[in-house]
């Protein structure tokens, strides 16, 4: 099974980013009431989410029995820098119309990968 293009890009944008920190994966479940104009949105926010310290990639998952059910994943470099980029968008009104274009956030949180046995 193919993955799709946006995750093999999370995936490669990992593999070259400095491995000094651990990455940090930022994962929203949300809801929007009208799918386009989030979509909109969105793309405008990923623009100046892009120029944010630590970024490293973001795709957006639909429900495929829903369209306005969303699961955002944001691939930072660390922590740190994925708490300070959360800070930014919640207060700069850039971001504004994409939080707007949000109905509700069914959850949120940041997380790591599981350790691997080898």
């Amino acid at each position: 099974m193919n993955r799709p293009a946006s995750i093999v890009a999370l995936a490669a944008a990992l593999a070259s980013a400095p491995a000094s920190a651990e990455p940090a994966y930022e994962i929203v479940l949300y809801r929007v009431p009208d799918p386009a104009t989030a979509d909109a949105e969105r793309a405008r926010a990923e623009q100046h989410v892009r120029a944010l310290p630590g970024f490293v990639g973001w795709t957006t998952l639909i429900d495929t029995s829903d369209p306005t059910r969303r699961v955002d994943i944001v691939v930072w470099r660390s922590l740190p820098e994925a708490q300070a980029a959360g800070r930014q968008v919640q207060s700069d009104p850039r971001f504004a119309a994409f939080m707007a274009s949000i109905g509700a956030v069914d959850g949120f949180g940041h997380f790591r990968e599981a350790a691997t046995a080898e």
